[in-house]
């Protein structure tokens, strides 16, 4: 299983080479949220999908940082 460095920041999310891309839609009309877009093989096992959707940038690093498979 490889190690990842721990991400501390959305900039760092930006360099994690699981990450596909991000959307940040925080703000605005839309308000919805951080959207992580992740590479295949990755998978968020809380949703079953291959992304993460959280309104922090803390919920979504710690998703990342932890559950990611």
């Amino acid at each position: 299983m490889t190690k990842f460095k721990k991400n501390r920041t959305l900039k760092d999310v930006v360099n994690d080479p699981r990450v596909d891309s991000i959307s940040d839609e925080r703000g605005g009309w839309i308000n919805d949220g951080i959207w992580i877009y992740l590479k295949n093989p990755y998978y968020n096992p809380n949703t079953e999908t291959s992304c993460i959707h959280e309104w922090s940038v803390k919920d979504c690093l710690d998703i990342l940082n932890n559950d990611i498979i």
